[in-house]
């Protein structure tokens, strides 16, 4: 199947385009910014009992459990690597593990909360694999990719998944001698997943470009006799900056902590790459990971190696690293993986010893110096670290196996959310000189007994800003002109969360404040058009009195044509500082302008723009396609859309997370095309809910969260 990506085009040429918006919705690039900026990246100030990498959204931190308990989640002959994924259609994170064992290559499947079906589901016959899951051809399942080293003939492969669990093995490279983990990243950007995969003693190094449809042209990057990557030594990353993405690996054979840079340029596929080696001397080096250790905002490595060294390798954002060894007495060392193991906001280490039957953390002081901690010292053959939200609580939960205890555990280190926690944003430098500023709007989720408050400060220097005292707490959208005097330069926010309930925690998705120039005319107005998942998101700020709004629509080559504009709403819109307009009546990948006519109370007309954006829903309208339900989450009516390439028979219907279908929206003939049908959720229970299109043999599921 080949993917489409819609590339997001945001071009602002209103006739007076003298308004703006700041938005934040991800704040995975950390603390510490306290540079003032005219943007807002996914940086922020500082932090206090705030969850903010794992999820691109804002939770409450968990209070940590030091002296966790060990969960079982089945039993596996000589349990070996593991991984926590989504493979089957329901929401909760399954696990997928592998064997030292010819026959075994199985997953469990998770019934939620952290319950599993002890019983493993087979997928492959296979031997010490090393694999990654992914949706390789993007119908929303989880596939595997996987290096195959015994049964022989050794070979690459992807498994695709039914949906259900159920695998069918494709091969990508019939022919490659001891092949370990590979790894799937867009590396040419042309909107597919392409491969990239080595071994461990002295095969090939080959990447594989994907042609679109998951068939790869393969292309030898070193011949045989170079040593490749340990079986789970090979991670991505940008490790120079440059906008691609590159990778990086320990090499068992000789020693090496490599990264092979991708080059933009390359006109020979097989010179795609090119290698930079970190660090030599690393005996039988182990694993290699991409973490941002420092929260700097570039991607350094954290490796293992057997002979019982721990190291991280700072990057200085230009792929130049520095070693800093965290152990060097930790013998039989196998995996580590980086975990904020007790959520104070600093990233540790997660360990395990085959050697010593350890499972061990190593506590970050928050000045990345280490102290070995230990949860259990007696798991006999330890081996496979991971993490994943297994407990579907936005929480990082350990995964372990024990390879000669033959067990598949999680470890419970959280103890529920903690009641409060805050979070300052990077300064804001307004790019006027004389600003209006006008309304701060969020988007998030409160549970019942949880709360999301604002406070805004500003100042006409950064001094004057973090001297100045916090306005608020604000519960719903508010002005900021009635808090900061306008003519401010320097903007900050700062969002509190808090929940009475350690079961639950108010989430936050995005930040918006607009603010306007006051050295503009006093009756003016900006537009802007943004791609948006289920259309054209359209925003206008307002300067001066109007009394009503029309939006006007043409396509993006007769932006100029005052004539080709047709009109969208059939009453007026209603007068607003700040006003949003979501136009889902567009075809995804097409370009589209849009002009605002304002009225003011004189009833002198005007009109604003044009403002151009490509849409962003699926823009091959001959395939199956399912939006998600908006809004979401709902507190009443849902607005499902979906499109049929052909005509013939389909149903959509409503399910809980046990599986009972709450109630079927559609079942027969229906033409082929796009489709809306409403859902009225007002006697269903607070949650999560799944709904699914069935048309022919084909399946597409989504998920829905209704409020109350």
């Amino acid at each position: 199947m080949r993917r489409i990506t819609v590339v997001i085009l945001v071009l602002v040429l209103a006739l007076s385009a003298f308004g703006s918006r700041r938005r934040q919705n991800d704040w995975t690039g950390g603390p510490g910014d306290t540079d003032p900026d005219s943007i807002w990246g996914t940086t922020f100030y500082t932090s206090t009992s705030i969850n903010f990498y794992y999820f691109e959204q804002l939770w409450l931190a968990f209070s940590p459990n030091l002296t966790p308990t060990q969960e079982h989640i089945g039993n596996v002959n000589g349990a070996y690597y593991v991984k926590a994924g989504y493979i089957d259609m329901d929401s909760y994170m399954d696990v997928v593990v592998s064997s030292s064992d010819a026959s075994i290559f199985v997953w469990f499947k998770n019934l939620g909360n952290g319950v599993f079906d002890s019983s493993p589901r087979s997928i492959v016959p296979n031997q010490w694999a090393a694999f990654n899951i992914v949706d390789l051809n993007d119908d929303g399942f989880g596939d595997i990719i996987i290096g195959i080293d015994n049964p022989t003939p050794a070979h690459l492969s992807w498994l695709e998944n039914d949906g259900d669990g159920n695998f069918t093995e494709h091969v990508v490279d019939p022919s490659f001698t001891e092949v370990d983990l590979p790894v799937a990243v867009d590396f040419d950007h042309d909107s597919d997943l392409d491969l990239f995969a080595g071994a461990y003693q002295s095969s090939p190094l080959r990447w594989y470009e994907n042609q679109g449809d998951e068939t790869f042209d393969i292309h030898t990057l070193v011949p045989s006799g170079h040593y490749g990557a340990e079986n789970i030594g090979l991670t991505t990353g940008d490790f120079n900056a440059d906008g691609w993405t590159d990778v990086a690996f320990s090499c068992r054979g000789n020693g090496e902590v490599v990264w092979w840079e991708y080059l933009e340029d390359w006109t020979d596929p097989t010179l795609a790459f090119t290698e930079h080696v970190i660090y030599t001397g690393m005996t039988e080096a182990y694993t290699c990971e991409a973490f941002d250790m420092d929260w700097d905002r570039d991607p350094d490595l954290v490796t293992s190696s057997r002979n019982g060294r721990i190291d991280w390798f700072e990057n200085d954002g230009a792929g130049n690293f520095t070693d800093h060894p965290v152990t060097s007495s930790y013998p039989g060392c196998r995996e580590v993986y980086p975990i904020d193991a007790d959520y104070d906001g600093d990233i540790d280490i997660l360990g395990a010893t085959e050697t010593g039957d350890s499972l061990d953390w190593w506590e970050n002081d928050g000045g990345l110096n280490f102290t070995q901690r230990s949860w259990n010292t007696s798991y006999d053959g330890a081996h496979g670290v991971r993490t994943g939200d297994i407990t579907d609580t936005k929480a990082p939960i350990a995964i372990s196996t024990a390879r000669i205890e033959d067990t598949v555990d999680w470890w419970a280190i959280t103890e529920g959310f903690r009641d409060q926690g805050t979070l300052d944003s990077c300064i804001l430098e307004c790019e006027y000189e004389n600003p209006d500023w006008l309304y701060c709007v969020w988007e998030g989720y409160e549970e019942t007994g949880t709360d999301i408050a604002f406070y805004v400060r500003g100042g006409n220097d950064v001094d004057a800003l973090l001297a100045s005292s916090w306005s608020g707490p604000f519960h719903s959208q508010f002005d900021i002109g009635d808090q900061i005097q306008d003519g401010t330069r320097y903007f900050q926010y700062r969002v509190e969360l808090t929940s009475d309930n350690p079961e639950v925690s108010s989430s936050l998705y995005q930040v918006d404040v607009y603010y306007l120039d006051g050295d503009a005319a006093a009756d003016s107005l900006a537009v802007e058009a943004e791609t948006h998942d289920e259309g054209v998101l359209v925003t206008w700020t307002a300067a001066g009195e109007f009394s009503s709004f029309d939006l006007l629509r043409a396509s993006a080559a007769d932006a100029d044509r005052r004539e080709r504009y047709v009109k969208l709403n059939e009453l007026p819109l209603p007068a607003s500082s700040v006003s949003r307009y979501l136009d889902y009546d567009v075809e995804g990948g097409r370009g589209y302008a849009y002009l605002i006519r304002a009225v003011d109370d004189g009833g002198l007309v005007s009109e604003y723009g044009p403002a151009l954006a490509v849409a962003g829903k699926d823009g091959e309208m001959n395939r199956l396609a399912l939006e998600q339900s908006h809004p979401n989450p709902t507190t009443g009516l849902a607005t499902i859309a979906f499109n049929l390439p052909a005509d013939g028979p389909a149903e959509l219907a409503v399910y809980d997370l046990s599986g009972r279908r709450v109630t079927t929206l559609v079942s027969g003939e229906l033409a082929a095309g796009r489709h809306e049908v409403g859902f009225d959720t007002t006697g269903l229970t607070a949650g999560v809910y799944l709904y699914r299109l069935t048309a022919g043999d084909a399946t597409l599921t989504r998920r829905m969260v209704v409020s109350r």
